[in-house]
């Protein structure tokens, strides 16, 4: 945990030291505090940054994989890339075999990045319908898209503006934070 959150900080860093290089003529400063809310500039996307993907799932016989797939952006910076990458997720329908275990009407309501990591809003339609594999695809689904660019992040889910504590009918618990470390641990598709 404490690696990731010094990786998504050093991606900030970057990030900014990008902008500063880069963005203005003007002199500019900056107040460097350490708090957990929204920072005021989004980090721009960077040579370290992971391609964005929006990832689907694919059934292999006895089980479900993730799976992913490039996303082509022009966005400048990673919470513009973030919501092209939720929109592609929640919008569109996979090609081939791969398929979406999000429920139809599922919306991000909306998403915030922050120094310690990603916090998703969904609306209520992603916790209904599915037993536990598409419960589980479909948590994949999220985590794994909004990380894609930094895989290293922590999310926190979140249901109309509260907490994602348990998933379905089945009550699957729903660690947070959620990282794809520990997404593997816990959850196997």
């Amino acid at each position: 945990m404490v690696l990731s959150q010094r990786r998504f900080g050093a991606l900030w860093a970057v990030a900014i030291a990008a902008l500063i290089l880069v963005g203005c003529d003007e002199e500019t400063t900056q107040n460097s505090t350490n708090n957990t809310e929204t920072p005021s500039e989004t980090p721009t996307l960077t040579a370290e940054s992971k391609e964005p993907r929006v990832y689907w799932l694919e059934d292999n016989g006895d089980r479900l994989e993730l799976v992913p797939e490039s996303v082509m952006t022009t966005k400048s910076n990673a919470g513009e890339t973030l919501d092209q990458l939720m929109i592609e997720l929640t919008q569109t329908t996979p090609e081939g075999d791969r398929s979406s275990a999000l429920p139809e009407n599922t919306k991000v309501i909306s998403h915030t990045i922050q120094d310690d990591g990603i916090v998703i809003n969904l609306s209520e339609e992603f916790t209904l319908g599915g037993g536990s594999a598409s419960m589980i695809g479909r948590l994949g689904q999220v985590l794994y898209t909004a990380t894609s660019i930094e895989p290293d992040a922590a999310v926190w889910f979140q249901i109309e503006g509260q907490p994602l504590e348990l998933l379905g009918g089945e009550g699957l618990v729903v660690e947070q934070p959620m990282t794809r470390a520990i997404f593997e641990q816990e959850f196997e598709l």
